[in-house]
C-alpha cells in the first residue's frame, strides 16, 4: 500500500504549481511532514504556521516561511529563500546549507548541528543562538545584511574568504558587532564570537582595560594574515572618548599591545571603534588611555596675523 503520505505531498506539489498559475502565487499550510518528495518551484511561496519534519527529499526553489521549528533528517536542498518566522524556533538542518535564509519573528532561533548559508542572510529581527558544539558558516560568496540589537547571533559566527567581512555578533542581549575590513591571507576559515569577563591581563601600563565584553577571533583553516578592524560597544560613559584604544594580543596569558591610532564614530544604538591599521590579534578588547593622547594644536593667526589661512 502506499504511503498516506505521499498522496499529501502530491498535493500539495499540484496545488502549488496550480497557484503559479494566479496571482498571489502563495501557499499555506500547517505542520508539514515529508516522508517522500516535496518541491517548492520558483515564484512560489509557502506560509506553514507550524513545524518543518522532512525525512524524505525536501527541494525548495521557491520561499519558505517557517514559524516552528525545522527539522530535516534527510535531504535539502534548492536555490530558494528560507524565513524563520516564529518567536522561538529550533532548526536542524542535517549539516546542509541554504541559499538565503532570513531571521524574523523575533525571539530566539536556536541552531542545532551545523549551516552552510551560502549567498545572503538577513538579520531582520530575531537573536540566532549557536552553542560552541554547532556552527552558522557563511559561504566565500555569502553576504550579511542588518544586525541590529534586536537580530544578531549569539555565539560564534563563521565566515570564509579574504576582503570585507561583517559580523553581527553579541551576547546576553546585547549587541557588539565587528568588522574585518580587508582581510589578507590565503583562503582564511574565521569565526568571530563575543565574550563576557575578561581574565585579568598584561599591559604596558598605559591604559585601563575594559573587561565587561571582549572578542575572539579564531583561525579555523587557511591562513589568516591581518586585517583593520572595526569593534562594536553600547555606549560606555566610563570610557572617554579622546582616550579611548584598542588592546589585542594572540591570547589572554600574553602582554596586551595597546592601538591608539584609533577612530571613534557614535550614534544612538551602538559605538563603533576603528583601527587604522591592520592587526593580527586573536583577542580584542576596549582601554582607555590613562592620560590625554597627543593632539596637534592650533595658535591661529598669532605668528603670522597678515596670513590668509585661519589655521596657519
Amino acid at each position: 500500500m502506499k504511503n498516506p503520505f505521499s498522496y499529501f505531498i502530491t498535493l500539495i506539489i499540484l496545488i502549488g504549481f496550480w497557484l503559479l498559475l494566479i496571482p498571489p502565487q502563495s501557499a499555506y499550510a500547517q505542520n508539514i511532514s515529508n516522508q517522500t518528495n516535496l518541491f517548492i518551484p520558483s515564484g512560489l511561496n509557502m506560509y506553514t504556521n507550524g513545524s518543518l519534519t522532512n525525512t524524505g527529499f525536501f527541494q525548495n526553489n521557491g520561499s519558505f516561511f517557517l514559524s516552528g521549528d525545522w527539522t530535516n533528517s534527510s535531504t535539502y536542498q534548492g536555490i530558494g529563500l528560507v524565513s524563520f518566522e516564529g518567536i522561538n524556533q529550533a532548526i536542524n538542518n542535517n549539516n546542509q546549507s541554504i541559499e538565503y535564509l532570513i531571521i524574523n519573528g523575533g525571539g530566539v532561533k536556536i541552531l542545532q548541528q551545523n549551516l552552510v548559508v551560502n549567498k545572503q542572510i538577513d538579520f531582520n529581527n530575531g537573536v540566532f543562538s549557536v552553542l560552541s558544539s554547532d556552527t552558522l558558516l557563511i559561504g566565500i560568496n555569502g553576504s550579511i545584511n542588518g544586525g541590529s540589537v534586536n537580530s544578531y547571533v549569539d555565539g560564534a559566527l563563521f565566515s570564509r574568504g579574504t576582503g570585507y567581512k561583517f559580523f553581527p555578533v553579541g551576547k546576553n542581549g546585547k549587541y557588539h558587532p565587528v568588522e574585518l575590513l580587508e582581510i589578507k591571507g590565503l583562503d582564511p576559515l574565521i569565526a568571530i564570537e563575543v565574550q563576557e569577563d575578561l581574565p585579568n591581563v598584561k599591559t604596558s601600563g598605559k591604559a585601563t582595560i575594559q573587561r565587561d565584553i571582549y572578542w575572539t577571533r579564531k583561525t579555523i583553516s587557511g591562513f589568516f594574515e591581518d586585517s583593520p578592524i572595526t569593534l562594536g560597544y553600547s555606549t560606555n560613559t566610563s570610557i572617554n572618548p579622546l582616550r579611548i584604544v584598542i588592546a589585542e594580543a594572540a591570547q589572554v596569558t600574553d602582554e596586551f599591545s595597546i592601538i591608539e591610532n584609533v577612530t571613534l564614530q557614535t550614534n544612538n544604538s551602538v559605538d563603533v571603534v576603528k583601527s587604522r591599521k591592520a592587526l593580527t590579534g586573536n583577542i580584542f578588547a576596549l582601554g582607555e588611555l590613562l592620560v590625554d593622547p597627543p593632539r596637534q594644536q592650533y595658535l591661529s593667526t598669532t605668528l603670522s596675523p597678515n596670513g590668509q589661512n585661519p589655521a596657519n
